[in-house]
């Protein structure tokens, strides 16, 4: 835990803070590479998380069940691997998804009490998004001469993701800082989606969007 007179920081301030950056480095740059830094730092964190807190039975059995099949599973693997990002993502994923599970009621008191963050990301991202519609080399020509809109990513399945990842920020600031007026928030999303060339994202963001409409 960092501390001083003014400032007190701990490491799930740290670690939720990184997440919810991730969807706007994502949609800013085009590269990988950042997201691969704010991952590498993302573990480091959750590492750290897990030697300073307990850690459920339950969750260390499963999670040794699933070292056993990840072992498995990597001896009739055919190498060399054209990406060998799944071996740290998926490790990664199990032991994410676990904490979020344990420590939900740690994860939505963090929420709730930072609203002020949620909704600067909220809307920088709306911003940058939103400027890029209006912005030409944010748009692909494919063969049949169809236009997609990719933002500065230059691509839905990368924007698609940190889009979805903003409307379920902005659920969070209705349903828990009672903002009514986030649901104007899903507007810049959908766009996203159905100027993207992915149904997938479209469907996805529509549910999102008719449970945002749900709870204005």
């Amino acid at each position: 835990m960092l501390t001083t007179k003014s400032l007190r920081v701990t490491l799930l301030d740290l670690y939720l803070g990184v997440i919810c950056v991730f969807p706007i480095a994502t949609t800013l740059i085009e590269s990988g590479a950042v997201n691969k830094i704010m991952f590498g730092v993302l573990l480091v964190l959750h590492i750290c998380m897990l030697m300073s807190r307990p850690v459920r039975r339950q969750t260390i059995v499963m999670c040794s069940i699933l070292v056993v099949n990840y072992v498995f599973t990597l001896c009739y693997t055919v190498f060399p691997m054209e990406n060998i990002n799944l071996f740290i993502y998926f490790p990664f994923y199990i032991l994410y998804t676990y904490f979020m599970c344990d420590d939900s009621d740690i994860i939505i008191n963090w929420f709730s009490k930072h609203r002020g963050y949620v909704e600067l990301i909220v809307f920088v991202w709306s911003v940058l998004v939103g400027i890029s519609i209006f912005v030409p080399s944010c748009y692909t020509t494919v063969e049949n001469e169809s236009v997609y809109f990719g933002s500065f990513c230059g691509s839905i399945f990368r924007l698609g993701p940190s889009a979805v990842f903003i409307q379920v920020l902005a659920i969070v600031m209705q349903v828990m800082h009672g903002n009514k007026s986030a649901l104007l928030v899903h507007l810049v999303p959908m766009y996203c989606y159905l100027m993207g060339s992915s149904r997938t994202y479209l469907v996805v963001g529509s549910c999102l969007l008719v449970i945002a409409w749900y709870f204005a």
